[in-house]
C-alpha cells in the first residue's frame, strides 16, 4: 500500500494498492496525517475513469481504469486539446475524456503561477513524461 494525493481536491489523499488498483480514500484539511508515508503519487479523473500516476519500487507507473502502464522507459506520450475533449495517448493507449475549464485571464486569475497542467490530470502526466527530468525526478523519498 502507498499513498498517494488528490490531483485536485485538497485534502484529499488515499491509500493504493498497486496490485490490485484499489483506492481507499480520506478526506480532512491539511496534507496526509505524520502517521502516512510520503505521498508517492496523485490521483484523479479523465471523465468517469479513475488515474493514478505513481512510482511503486522504483518505477513511475500509469493506472487508468484497468490499464496498468510502466512509464519510466519513456514511451510516447502526446496530449491533444479539441473543443470539448482531450485525447491523452500513452505508447499504443489512448483515451478521450471531457475537457477541463480553462484557466481564467491571468489578470483575474488570483493563482499567479498557475499553469494549465494544474487543471487537467492528462496533461500533467504528458508534460511529465516528456520531460526526462521531471520523469526522473517525481515521487522521489524525501530525504532527511
Amino acid at each position: 500500500m502507498i499513498t498517494v494525493q488528490s490531483f485536485d481536491r485538497y485534502g484529499e489523499w488515499a491509500g493504493f494498492e498497486p496490485a490490485t488498483g484499489s483506492l481507499d480514500v480520506h478526506r480532512g484539511y491539511g496534507p496526509a496525517p505524520q502517521c502516512a508515508p510520503s505521498p508517492t503519487g496523485h490521483y484523479g479523473r479523465l471523465g468517469d475513469l479513475l488515474v493514478v500516476f505513481y512510482r511503486y519500487e522504483a518505477a513511475l507507473y500509469l493506472r487508468i481504469g484497468d490499464h496498468h502502464i510502466e512509464v519510466g522507459s519513456s514511451p510516447e506520450a502526446r496530449h491533444e486539446r479539441f473543443e470539448g475533449h482531450c485525447r491523452l495517448t500513452i505508447g499504443s493507449t489512448s483515451i478521450e475524456y471531457p475537457a477541463p475549464p480553462v484557466l481564467i485571464d491571468p489578470a483575474q486569475d488570483p493563482t499567479p503561477f498557475a499553469e494549465p497542467e494544474d487543471f487537467d490530470i492528462g496533461l500533467f502526466v504528458a508534460d511529465v513524461l516528456r520531460s526526462p527530468a521531471r520523469r526522473t525526478a517525481l515521487y522521489l523519498p524525501e530525504h532527511s
